[in-house]
């Protein structure tokens, strides 16, 4: 391109200089051009060659460098598109070029700019989500420990502890959905952070206490009705609590006072009926055990614990075929009711009826009463 330039300079020169040298008639009188205006005319193209170049090397080497800034797929195919029209630039006149030069910079300005509103607008979409998301995870965790989506509430629970595991509450409501699911020693572990924070929380005292109790701490069980009482004294539930507690306890006066005032509180409460039945049945007062036994029926026709209380106090009456009539109730509400099958096995037996009462004992192993296959061991042979 150099020898391009210098032939179109020489060929001017030789022009003037004939020019110069005609007999022509001109108006005015002629001035010859100095050698120098060319000389200096053909460095400043030169000089404007390289410069263009250099300008057009250096944008190619802009969009590599932001290119290695992200991996966002826009950009980088409107970069993409900014070189190869710059690679196109090859073998043309750079001299000519300045302008496009320009406006291909403008261009990649300007992509930068739309590239910065895109990622804020993205950075500003995900931060709301973040500020927003422990709101949503906790009224979805809610929601679905409401509609008993124990497993479900427990996963948006956990979430939501990993982004604020310094919210009480969340524990609390996570170890409600443990106890659901029989977890009682996650239940224990949720609940006991919940309680280390709020020590006010009546409900939380509740859970926990009944998480005790399934793992056969009846001591601390009764330690926690005992807060659920104080924090609570109008609770009827938390007197039945603490009756329970006590049962298990072998304090069976201490039970039948609780469930007595559970049931002063409230007088529809159906199990604390059967509860504090089962307590006198304990001490072996029967004919009192089952008129609190047959309130409680009354109070609820499908209560069947209380038709397998019942029926348990009958057969210790000797009312037996009254005893069977009771547990092919509690199996008709409950069918996995294995000690109705393993009493009415009994009962059975105790009416000379063995076929009977070995294809009931069976049946109340099969639905897990270790209890009946020492019967069929001893009795069905």
């Amino acid at each position: 391109m150099k020898i391009r330039i210098l032939t179109i300079f020489t060929i001017v020169v030789m022009f003037l200089q004939t020019n110069g040298q005609n007999n022509m008639y001109v108006p005015t009188p002629f001035v010859p051009l100095n050698i120098d205006f060319y000389m200096r005319a053909a460095a400043t193209m030169e000089a404007r060659y390289e410069q263009n170049l250099n300008y057009r090397d250096k944008l190619i080497d802009w969009i590599f460098d932001l290119k290695t800034k992200t991996n966002e797929q826009t950009f980088l195919s409107n970069m993409d598109y900014y070189y190869k029209k710059l690679r196109a630039m090859d073998g043309q006149d750079f001299n000519l070029l300045g302008d496009k030069l320009d406006i291909i910079k403008q261009n990649i300005k300007e992509e930068i700019d739309a590239y910065n509103k895109r990622i804020k607008e993205e950075n500003d979409a995900y931060n709301k989500k973040v500020q927003e998301a422990p709101k949503l995870l906790w009224e979805s965790g809610n929601n679905k420990l409401k509609s008993q989506d124990y497993k479900g509430a427990i996963t948006d629970y956990t979430e939501l502890i990993s982004m604020n595991p310094d919210y009480p509450y969340t524990y609390r409501n996570r170890g409600i959905a443990y106890e659901n699911l029989s977890k009682y020693s996650l239940a224990l572990s949720d609940l006991n952070k919940f309680i280390d924070k709020i020590q006010n929380d009546v409900f939380a005292y509740s859970t926990r206490g009944w998480a005790k109790y399934y793992l056969n701490d009846f001591a601390g069980a009764l330690a926690d009705f005992n807060m659920q009482i104080e924090l609570d004294k109008d609770n009827s539930v938390a007197y039945y609590n603490r009756g329970s507690a006590k049962s298990r306890l072998g304090d069976n006066y201490g039970a039948i006072s609780d469930y007595s005032k559970s049931i002063e509180i409230n007088p529809t409460f159906s199990m604390a009926y059967n509860n504090r039945g089962w307590a006198k049945y304990e001490l072996k007062k029967y004919s009192e055990a089952l008129k609190d036994i047959n309130k409680a029926i009354v109070l609820d026709s499908n209560n069947w614990v209380a038709f397998d209380s019942r029926q348990e106090t009958k057969f210790a009456m000797n009312n037996f075929k009254g005893c069977i009539e009771d547990c092919n109730k509690a199996i008709a509400i409950n069918p996995k009711c294995s000690n109705s099958y393993f009493i009415k096995g009994r009962a059975y037996y105790k009416l000379a009826n063995k076929a009977k009462a070995c294809d009931s004992w069976s049946k109340a192993g099969e639905l897990g009463k270790v209890e009946a296959y020492e019967y069929i061991s001893k009795y069905c042979k």
